[in-house]
């Protein structure tokens, strides 16, 4: 189902309203269980480069 996004809402809070629109009404996750630990890992990779203003590696064999 599509829905008009406002752009006034940052990322996090339309993420926030998608999952527990999600929780609420029923569904299934748009994404598995691999995919949400694959974006966690890189988001986490991200914060840590921009705490040491560096740049940082993410190998493949901890993206699996």
């Amino acid at each position: 189902k599509v829905r008009n996004i406002d752009p006034a809402k940052d990322a996090l809070t339309l993420s926030l309203e998608a999952f527990a629109r999600l929780v609420g009404e029923g569904g299934t996750s748009p994404c598995t269980a691999a995919d949400a630990f694959r974006a966690t890992a890189v988001a986490i990779r991200a914060h840590e480069a921009t705490l040491t203003n560096a740049r940082v590696e993410i190998p493949q064999e901890r993206m699996t």
